[in-house]
């Protein structure tokens, strides 16, 4: 099939299990369903070649937000696929663009109808991935995939308000998980990937925590009675930008990867307010006010990583990482206020009740390149930035067979080098980096840095002169 265009519909091209396929020349774009949305699939055992194809503006269906009581019905958020494998299938590629893919956000929250907390938030946000596939075979030459953006999460129902015989507000329920965002994931199947661009690849936020319920006002005498605890929010979703999972000697050469981010995790919900202690009746002074419930809590952001997976003896050359953007934590819950003290006979007034506790944050660190077992990492280029946590350029897990690490740039990261002699941590001196431009400037420590290379080309095309520079583009003259 060569020089046709599909626009409008919901799965897209599909090509039949078993067959033998070339397109080229192709676009296909504007797909969108309330199932899982793809470009182009390629079912199982079908072995296709593309050449010059494009797939863009493919987008998952928003969830539906649930109000009505007793209704449990919803359309949850439906995920999004530039182009998707399955079992087996065979995919050769050359100078194929994928873009704007985008999981549907998750709508409000499932009501929980046997208790008065809040229901949780719906199912995640929808996954948005730019090429994906599971026990199939992907060589792929000229690949670039670009604004893979995931769904966000729903908001956890608030908790109910006191009411006649339940005097407590109930919790608020917990924030839905963002959806996953991925580049390229190829999981038990076989990968072979050359001059390769991904770019602007974002994880979904996860959804906020519920608020708790408000405390009942004491009658008289009583103290006031308790807010509800607000809601945890939702993990932020997780953001792969090129995830290679249980692939047998993987092989990556020339990739760029720039401007990608985790998905951030959702704040805690605010805590009730904590009801009004009671007036003074006769022999019974007033009651102190309430007890504010605690914020929610803030989990941590979700999995990140620029290249990551459980691969076996991945030959991972030439990869220049820019721009891997931590999520600032999102903050716990407010806690609720506590509630005003009741009014004494002779106008004096009890205690207020104590504010609730601000709901809590996670710790947790990042890892841009995660290399597991008999790996062969060489001419990596890993430039961090700005982190609200530990960010490490290189994850060693050799815990069976070590890894051969060498021949590389790491700068502003927080790794430990000494097991590494080849391996410096220095200013890459990037083009223009602020605008995308990775390409090296005359100067940079990166050139020449790379001579065990047996690449022969870099990611523009241009031949690498031994000895090879580091990174994924040979410095040009301008």
């Amino acid at each position: 099939m060569h020089h046709a265009v599909f626009a409008g519909g919901q799965r897209g091209v599909e090509l039949a299990a078993d067959s033998d396929m070339t397109l080229g020349d192709v676009i296909i774009h504007d797909m969108c369903s309330n199932d899982d949305a793809r470009g182009l699939g390629i079912l199982d055992r079908a072995s296709t070649a593309l050449q010059r194809v494009t797939v863009h503006d493919v987008a998952g269906r928003d969830g539906v937000d649930i109000l009505v009581p007793g209704n449990r019905a919803a359309r949850f958020a439906s995920s999004a696929y530039g182009v998707q494998l399955s079992g087996e299938a065979t995919l050769d590629a050359r100078e194929v663009t994928i873009h704007d893919i985008r999981g549907g956000s998750a709508g409000g929250f499932l009501p929980d109808f046997d208790r008065r907390a809040g229901g949780a938030g719906l199912a995640p946000g929808g996954h948005a991935v730019g090429l994906g596939c599971a026990r199939c075979t992907v060589r792929a030459v000229d690949l670039s995939v670009q604004r893979i953006t995931a769904g966000d999460g729903g908001v956890g129902q608030p908790g109910a308000d006191a009411e006649g015989f339940f005097r407590d507000g109930s919790d608020g329920a917990r924030g839905s998980r963002g959806g996953a965002a991925y580049g390229v994931d190829v999981q038990d199947g076989q990968l072979e990937l050359d001059r390769v661009d991904i770019r602007h690849i974002r994880g979904g936020t996860g959804g906020d925590g519920g608020f708790g319920g408000d405390g009942l006002d004491a009658l008289s005498g009583d103290d006031g009675h308790l807010g509800g605890d607000g809601g945890t929010g939702g993990t932020g979703g997780e953001m792969v930008a090129l995830r290679v999972h249980l692939t047998e000697e993987p092989r990556v050469h020339n990739a760029v990867i720039h401007d990608v981010v985790g998905g951030r995790s959702g704040t805690g919900g605010r805590g009730g307010s904590g009801g009004r202690g009671g007036v003074d009746r006769g022999p019974v002074p007033a009651g102190i006010g309430g007890v504010g419930g605690a914020g929610g809590d803030t989990p941590e952001p979700g999995f990140m990583a620029a290249v990551g997976g459980a691969s076996r003896a991945i030959d991972l050359q030439h990869v220049t990482v820019y721009g891997a953007v931590v999520p600032e934590p999102a903050p716990g819950g407010p806690g609720g206020s506590g509630g005003p003290g009741g009014t004494n006979a002779d106008g004096s007034v009890a205690a207020d009740g104590p504010d609730g506790a601000v709901g809590g944050t996670t710790d947790f660190e990042v890892r841009l390149v995660i290399l597991v077992n008999d790996a062969l990492a060489r001419g990596l280029l890993l430039v961090g930035g700005p982190a609200p946590v530990t960010v490490y350029g290189i994850f060693d897990n050799d815990a069976f067979e070590p890894n051969v690490i060498e021949e590389s740039l790491v700068w502003a990261l927080d790794d430990d080098l000494a097991p590494y002699p080849t391996v410096e941590a220095r200013d890459p001196l990037l083009r223009d980096p602020e605008i995308g431009d990775l390409r090296l400037s005359e100067g940079s420590p990166a050139i020449d840095g790379a001579p065990s290379s047996d690449v022969e080309i870099d990611v523009d095309g241009n031949p690498r002169t031994p000895p090879a520079d580091i990174g994924a583009y040979e410095f040009v003259a301008p």
